[in-house]
C-alpha cells in the first residue's frame, strides 16, 4: 500500500498511540476503540491502514517496538570496549525498559 505522507504519518500515529495503551492496559485489555479514542482516528481509518483488524496493528506494534530496540541501545552500544562501557550501555538499557514497565500493566 502506498501512503501518501499524511496517510503515513496517520498510520503512524496508530501505531505509536496502540503502543501506549498497551504499556498501560495490556494487550488483551487494549480494543480498536481505546486506540482511536487515543490516536482521534475513525473506525474506517484504523481499518484503512490495518485492514485485518487488531491482528495486524498489533503486528505493526510488534514490528515498531522492535526497531526502536537498537536506537534506544545507541550510542552505548556501538562504543563497548571496557567494562566501564559495558556498564554504561547495561544502565542505558535498565531505565530505558523500567520506564517502559511503570508504564505498562
Amino acid at each position: 500500500m502506498t501512503l501518501t505522507r499524511k496517510g503515513e504519518a496517520t498510520r503512524q500515529r496508530s501505531v505509536e498511540g496502540a503502543a501506549e495503551v498497551i504499556r498501560e492496559r495490556g494487550v488483551l485489555a487494549t480494543t480498536l476503540d481505546d486506540v482511536r479514542a487515543r490516536t482521534k482516528t475513525s473506525k474506517s481509518q484504523l481499518f484503512h491502514y490495518f485492514p485485518e483488524g487488531k491482528e495486524e496493528l498489533l503486528l505493526a506494534v510488534a514490528r515498531w517496538e522492535a526497531d526502536r530496540v537498537p536506537e534506544v541501545q545507541q550510542p552505548a552500544l556501538g562504543t563497548l570496549r571496557t567494562w566501564d562501557d559495558f556498564r554504561t550501555w547495561q544502565k542505558v538499557v535498565l531505565a530505558h525498559y523500567t520506564e517502559q514497565a511503570g508504564t505498562a500493566r
